[in-house]
């Protein structure tokens, strides 16, 4: 890149001619624009979880609270790296490329968020399948994402995105690869046992079990796509910002997945709720018309003899005048 030279007056340096600064800086400008909307959305969620179910373990609630400082310090370092790149570097784009502190703090709070998450859903599939082999093997690949996100902190200070991805790609592949494969792991491991369980499960429970299976899908799917798509981006475009764009939005995704399931617990139990409701509105009704065609039957049985009886009476009496009947 050609050196900075000054305009009339020395006091500014001009850009080099051609420079665009889009492509350098515009993907890191989407990314921190999605990655605070979505914390936006995290922290609704984290205020809807605290309001909703105040009788939760305190370990659950503790859990909770330093997902969420881990995401507000996240928030931080990635509003800092766009700082250090937009306005520390401004007019000297040689600069771009550099490595700061807050850059790197990000990718680890990514790893870290993204290991308790899993940790979390490990903990689920130990309690449903009562098996440690696939909760062990969620556990291990969680703490090799935190280990790997620990690595770009060697050599801190003379390090650029080029030399990273020359000297510790290995260290991207294997932390984004290890993520993907963790979520894909999750979510086949829930599906899989909540799969088995619809076939001993009741009719209101049932639709409980489809309801969780879809959302299982569904966000195991978001957060490995995401993993996998900066996984691609380090790999074509590895002195962009493009695949860090990724890699921030990817820490508010876990988040999220782990609110919204905890907060779907309301949903659920509505929905079980209205379920057994209309069994039991279906049941009394079904009662109701039994007992309305039992009197019917009833009624007749009892009023039919009388009316024979009478006639008979009646043509008896007419047929032995002198007759007495008691």
């Amino acid at each position: 890149m050609a050196d900075a030279s000054a305009l009339p007056g020395g006091s500014i340096p001009a850009l080099p001619p051609g420079f665009n600064p889009a492509a350098p800086l515009g993907d890191l400008e989407i990314g921190v624009l999605a990655a605070y909307g979505l914390f936006g959305v995290t922290c609704c969620q984290t205020w809807s979880y605290y309001t909703r179910f105040p009788n939760d373990p305190l370990t659950l609630k503790l859990w909770v609270a330093f997902i969420w400082l881990c995401e507000a310090a996240h928030i931080a370092a990635i509003a800092q790296t766009l700082f250090d790149a937009t306005i520390t570097n401004y007019m000297h784009p040689e600069n771009l490329g550099d490595v700061s502190l807050s850059m790197l703090v990000s990718i680890l709070l990514t790893g870290v968020i993204a290991a308790c998450v899993q940790c979390f859903f490990g903990l689920r599939i130990l309690k449903l399948s009562h098996s440690p082999i696939i909760p062990m093997l969620v556990f291990l690949l969680a703490a090799a994402q935190v280990a790997f996100s620990i690595v770009p902190f060697v050599g801190f200070g003379s390090k650029n995105i080029t030399a990273i991805a020359q000297e510790q790609a290995w260290v991207i592949y294997t932390e984004l690869g290890a993520s993907a494969a963790n979520d894909l792991l999750i979510a086949a491991a829930i599906v899989a046992h909540l799969w088995n369980e619809k076939y001993h499960a009741e009719e209101g429970t049932v639709v409980v079990l489809e309801k969780i299976i879809m959302w299982a899908i569904e966000t195991g799917l978001i957060t490995s796509a995401a993993a996998l798509l900066a996984l691609v981006l380090f790999a074509t475009m590895p002195d962009s910002f493009a695949w860090l764009a990724v890699e921030v939005v990817v820490a508010k995704l876990y988040s999220n997945s782990l609110l919204a399931s905890l907060n779907s617990r309301t949903t659920l139990r509505s929905l079980r709720t209205g379920q057994t409701t209309m069994r039991s509105q279906t049941g009394v009704n079904s009662f109701a018309m039994q007992v309305n065609m039992s009197t019917h039957v009833e009624v007749s049985k009892s009023t039919l003899p009388m009316h024979v009886h009478q006639s008979s009476y009646e043509s008896s009496e007419k047929s032995l005048p002198q007759r007495r009947f008691i």
